[in-house]
């Protein structure tokens, strides 16, 4: 069950790990992973369109100092992964400019300004889908 106060972002009252490099190292052993997890990405998308919907995958932004750590490499791998072999629509908003560090609570979670602002740019991009 969703609290009804729950806004669709990383609660910072949480715990959080301070220590950049080791959530980065974590983050990137988990992106290596064995391929076989995606069997469950793999049963959404048909899901979604047995039910007539498209899904949209989409890398969300992260902070300055996060994305430095990270090699664009992964992130495009991820994303060609996504759009050739599965067949989604991925968007990559890793490094996206319009997303400052003051939209985060941490390194890859945004704060209340930040999901929102992430939001309206997702209902945008909808928008844009839905006319083509």
């Amino acid at each position: 069950s969703v609290p009804d106060d729950f806004l669709g972002y990383y609660n910072p009252e949480s715990s959080i790990d301070n220590d950049i490099v080791n959530r980065t190292r974590g983050h990137l052993k988990h992106m290596l992973r064995d391929k076989s997890q995606l069997k469950y990405l793999r049963k959404m998308a048909r899901l979604c369109r047995r039910r007539g919907y498209n899904l949209i995958v989409i890398i969300s932004p992260a902070r300055s100092d996060y994305c430095n750590l990270i090699h664009p490499y992964f992130i495009e791998l991820s994303l060609q992964y996504i759009q050739h072999y599965m067949g989604l629509a991925g968007i990559n908003m890793f490094a996206d400019s319009a997303f400052t560090d003051d939209d985060f609570c941490d390194s890859d979670h945004l704060n209340a300004k930040g999901a929102i602002k992430l939001s309206k740019k997702i209902n945008n991009i909808i928008k844009e889908i839905s006319h083509d």
